[in-house]
């Protein structure tokens, strides 16, 4: 690579929180851009910028990486505006744009990818079955209404399609939502959950149909979306990072309902472990790349539960994930940052070829 070419202008994007003065930005992010720099031989040309900043020119930038915009669920409409400007005269987005879309709006891409394994099935694998509700139906975001109808009235129509819905618990949640925000357990049997982060988002029947009332009517969450309790949620969940579509690493969360401490995270790093995960993980890819374009996933992690022999996928998280880089020790994060920056420089080189292309006078 020559150090002389014109090199991309990028911009990684993050929340508030992390943009205030005084305030340190993301250490993934600081590492990020000292990588990218490094890979590209200079000492500026890599921006941690705000992404709710309304002075910034986006326009300027070849590639702007949406990285650690963690506030998105308390300000969807304005981060959905904020994704057309920066798009307004080409691509800009890392990952792309209109995936970022359907992955903030959950619906979108859990029901296309639980269509998609329905019909293309892999043996011991599957998405969690996923309902989407609310007080009116929305068919583009693939929400029926509730027409009337109380929560366990709900259940009990699901149970009937797929047992999977008799579980012990039912997940409640928003369609837009972040690190479990709002994110409730319905205990349905009135069994004993004895690692549940939080005891207050245990419900007994009153409060999850208040709960699900309460969440249902509330237009920007763009729905409710129920999930039956998986018992692999006991053993913890496994978080794998992928770049483009090669897994990166991977890491376990402690066993639980909501057992989101970072600090409790462990690397897994056992080859054997990880073997059908990630084959499940890159079929899903797969399937996302059939939708969106070969390109349009940089970096993205899927969240998944073993239950006995069979794998559950709960997430794929290619908005904002935390790719969990501080879980591993200073040797493996610069190995795992080289891969990172790589992926995200390779994809701004095609974004900023793009745009060269389409600023180009007609002859």
């Amino acid at each position: 690579m020559s150090l002389t070419a014109k090199q991309p202008r990028i911009a990684i994007a993050t929340g508030e929180d992390y943009a205030l003065p005084g305030k340190d930005c993301w250490k993934d992010d600081r590492d990020l851009r000292k990588a990218l720099l490094s890979i590209m031989g200079q000492e500026e040309g890599v921006d941690i910028i705000n992404w709710r900043d309304e002075n910034q020119p986006w326009e300027r930038y070849d590639a702007i990486f949406v990285s650690s915009t963690w506030d998105i669920p308390h300000h969807p409409q304005a981060f959905f505006q904020w994704v057309d400007r920066c798009t307004t005269n080409r691509q800009r987005l890392i990952n792309d744009s209109q995936l970022i879309l359907d992955n903030v709006i959950k619906s979108c891409y859990l029901q296309f990818l639980m269509d998609r394994f329905q019909h293309e099935p892999l043996p011991n694998c599957s998405i969690i079955p996923c309902a989407f509700f609310g007080e009116k139906a929305d068919p583009i975001y693939n929400v029926r209404a509730v027409n009337g109808k109380t929560l366990d009235q709900l259940i009990d129509d699901l149970t009937i399609v797929n047992p999977l819905w008799q579980a012990k618990g039912i997940v409640i949640k928003p369609v837009i939502s972040a690190d479990a925000l709002s994110t409730y357990l319905y205990n349905t049997s009135g069994s004993e959950f004895p690692n549940i982060a939080n005891p207050a988002l245990l419900l007994d029947q009153p409060a999850a149909q208040q709960t699900f009332d309460r969440l249902t009517r509330q237009p920007q969450l763009r729905g409710i979306i129920l999930q039956p309790y998986i018992d692999g949620v006991e053993q913890g969940e496994y978080s794998l990072v992928f770049f483009n579509d090669t897994f990166s690493h991977a890491i376990r969360k402690p066993g639980g309902f909501v057992q989101n401490s970072s600090k409790d995270r462990v690397p897994v790093t056992d080859p054997a472990e990880l073997t059908d995960m990630i084959a499940f993980g890159k079929k899903a890819l797969e399937h996302m790349a059939d939708r969106y374009g070969s390109h349009a996933l940089t970096r993205t992690r899927i969240d998944l539960f073993k239950d006995g022999d069979h794998y559950y996928l709960c997430e794929l998280e290619c908005t904002e994930p935390n790719t969990n880089l501080q879980r591993f020790d200073e040797p493996a994060q610069q190995e795992i940052l080289k891969r990172y920056a790589l992926a995200i420089y390779d994809q701004a080189l095609v974004l900023m070829q793009q745009g060269q292309w389409l600023s180009k006078p007609a002859v």
